[in-house]
């Protein structure tokens, strides 16, 4: 487990990570609908109107010439009267083999807290000290403990865990709820499948039976373990979203196409 220092940027930068696939933003109309929450949040709130917005990241993909990738956009500001600054790319980005969506990926753990944890705000130093974890420990991700030693999300996505029938998330209260998440969450809603969402110590990873991220790049992928605690990469539920989550994403685009 590594410690982490909050580091608070002098310019505030709030952004989006966007998947593109066959041209199309996936979810876009949730990212700007978040994007203009975190505005929000930080007082932060000179932007572009939502047409605006979808216009130009459009224009972009189409002058890109790009199929499939992610583009971040992103706003930089000085202060909260200023006019932010933007920038709108194609990102490198790591899309989970088969092999890990069938057999899991290994996380570890890292103490730190988000500053704004409802915000999409740019942290350099978690980012900074969670890709050092990545690195030195061959990771895929690692998640956050904050200060009371409860799991909260991952560094760069939102994790569930499974015990029986019943998915476990912490308090959307106290993360920044991902669009991922967001659609996990309401497949839950329409299946019926129950969801508890309550703090969880890190002391008790050893009682659930399996365990997920989610994220616009992996989607939902398994956790096979989490430092020396292994989890069932097959349980049926895990699948089950999986398919769910899946037929989401192709049901938006046959809309869009």
């Amino acid at each position: 487990m590594t410690e982490q220092q909050n580091i608070h940027p002098e310019t505030i930068q709030l952004y989006e990570v966007i998947r593109i696939t066959e041209g199309i933003p996936v979810f876009l109309e949730d990212h700007l609908d978040r994007l203009y929450h975190s505005a929000q949040l930080t007082g932060m709130e000179h932007l572009p109107d939502s047409v605006s917005l979808e216009t130009m990241i459009k224009e972009y993909i189409s002058s890109q010439k790009r199929e499939e990738g992610n583009i971040k956009l992103s706003f930089s500001f000085r202060d909260s009267t200023s006019e932010p600054q933007y920038e709108l790319n194609f990102i490198p980005h790591y899309y989970p083999t088969q092999e890990e969506y069938t057999n899991g990926v290994k996380v570890g753990l890292l103490k730190a807290v988000r500053p704004i944890p409802h915000a999409k705000v740019q942290n350099s130093g978690i980012r900074d000290r969670a890709n050092q974890a990545i690195s030195d420990n061959s990771l895929f991700e690692v998640l956050l403990i904050d200060s009371e030693g409860n799991i909260t999300e991952g560094s760069r996505s939102n994790v569930f865990f499974i015990r029986n029938e019943t998915l476990y998330s912490s308090p959307v209260a106290n993360i920044l709820q991902g669009i991922t998440r967001l659609k996990v969450m309401q497949i839950c809603e329409n299946a019926g499948i129950h969801v508890i969402e309550s703090p969880i110590p890190a002391n008790s990873l050893n009682q659930f039976d399996a365990a997920f991220l989610t994220g616009t790049s992996p989607k939902i992928l398994p956790i096979s373990a989490i430092e020396d605690i292994v989890y069932k990469t097959g349980h049926r539920l895990l699948i089950d979203l999986q398919h769910h989550y899946n037929h989401l994403i192709e049901h938006y685009l046959r809309e869009r196409r």
